[in-house]
């Protein structure tokens, strides 16, 4: 395969909210919408990480036991619950201990997204430098493989700065 990198094009991954990548999706769309970092978005676009190393350890700091905050998995509430980290940990913007993370549940009711605190002694002030959402297990693989597909076949190299678009 062979490819070029335009360095005056900025890269974007565009991610529906559908029923493929739903309360992932939505979540992630909510992070660029409220938090104060916006981030992903135009004026705040993410720099993809290519390390190996460094991508596991972010994931274990924002989901898994680097976090001094233990994700609590909540089947009841959200069926295959899993922890979808935003900014995502193959990013250099990921990997913050998930007790400083916006903890958010989406849940589609309606017809709409919906989304509430998960732990309410931790309540979201929208001024976390991230979120861990609540989501699917399916939901969050899935948006996992979009993006590691957007990363191969958009050559997008370590330290290149993306966007994320986020749409119905």
């Amino acid at each position: 395969m062979t490819g070029c990198v335009v360095s005056d094009v900025r890269p974007v991954l565009d991610l529906p909210i559908d029923d493929k990548y739903g309360a992932a999706a939505a979540s992630y769309a909510w992070a660029q919408l409220y938090l104060s970092n916006h981030p992903g978005a135009a004026d705040s676009p993410l720099t993809r990480l290519d390390d190996k190393a460094t991508r596991i350890a972010n994931r274990t700091n924002t989901c898994e036991e680097g976090s001094t905050v233990p994700f609590v998995r909540d089947d009841d509430l959200v069926p295959t619950d899993s922890c979808d980290e935003y900014p995502f940990a193959g990013t250099y913007e990921g990997g913050t201990n998930g007790a400083l993370c916006a903890e958010i549940v989406p849940l589609l009711e309606n017809g709409s997204w919906n989304f509430y605190e998960f732990d309410h002694s931790r309540p979201v002030t929208k001024n976390e430098p991230c979120i861990r959402a609540h989501v699917p297990l399916q939901q969050n693989t899935d948006a996992g493989s979009k993006y590691s597909g957007f990363i191969s076949s958009q050559h997008v190299i370590d330290g290149e700065k993306f966007t994320v678009n986020l749409h119905f």
